[in-house]
């Protein structure tokens, strides 16, 4: 929606109905009952239904698109443009949730449990850049102290690969979110900023080795 809008402040009302399809489309989005999901879940899905009301309080502003022969104006425009980017931002934190919902196991595949402890790393940096609240951050850095082992010696080179890197990630980090973790133990109530940036080069490097984890383990 928000590359249709871009290309009409260029002119042209005929976009105006790949626009109101887009909308259409949003507005339909499913709903779902998720009194019996995980936490983050129904996170997830209240983040995503206010990015759809979001949108929709908007909805004149693009159905009079079209109206007399024009297009949306650009005051008009301007607004859209705000409420889009306020939207995809809480669908993007919908999509962190989502990721982050569950914990891992040794019977899990590789693959998901790689891409698991991903998600609970760079939601652990965040909370450091951030100063988050100790709970949540807790739960993710379990997330990574119980990350289970696997033997893969018999399995593929890329297989081979992507677990040494995962290891390899959670034993840089692990120590240094500790630190934190100690504080948080101790009665702290949020993450400490000194923590943070001691440990935050670190964060960066083992999010970059799952990265290339998930990367080859997709191969």
């Amino acid at each position: 929606m928000t590359g249709v809008l871009d290309q009409m402040l260029q002119g042209g009302a005929e976009l105006c109905a790949p626009l109101l399809e887009k909308h259409q489309s949003l507005h339909n989005a499913p709903q779902y009952d998720m009194s019996n999901q995980a936490v983050q879940m129904q996170q997830a899905y209240a983040l995503y239904r206010q990015g759809i009301d979001l949108v929709d309080s908007e909805a004149a502003k693009m159905q009079a698109c079209g109206h007399g022969g024009g297009s949306i104006g650009r005051n008009d425009s301007a607004i859209l443009h705000r409420t889009f980017a306020q939207a995809a931002s809480l669908f993007g934190q919908a999509i962190d949730l989502t990721k982050r919902a569950g914990g891992v196991s040794p019977s899990m595949p590789l693959a998901d449990v790689v891409a698991r402890v991903r998600a609970a790393m760079s939601y652990v940096g965040r909370v450091f850049q951030g100063g988050g609240q100790c709970a949540p951050f807790i739960d993710e850095y379990n997330i990574l102290a119980n990350a289970p082992s696997y033997d893969v010696s018999a399995q593929p080179a890329n297989v081979q690969t992507a677990y040494g890197l995962y290891r390899h990630a959670l034993e840089i980090a692990i120590p240094k979110v500790m630190l934190a973790v100690d504080t948080c133990n101790a009665g702290g109530g949020s993450v400490n900023r000194l923590d943070y940036e001691k440990a935050l080069p670190v964060l960066r490097e083992a999010e970059g080795l799952l990265i290339q984890a998930v990367t080859l383990l997709g191969q």
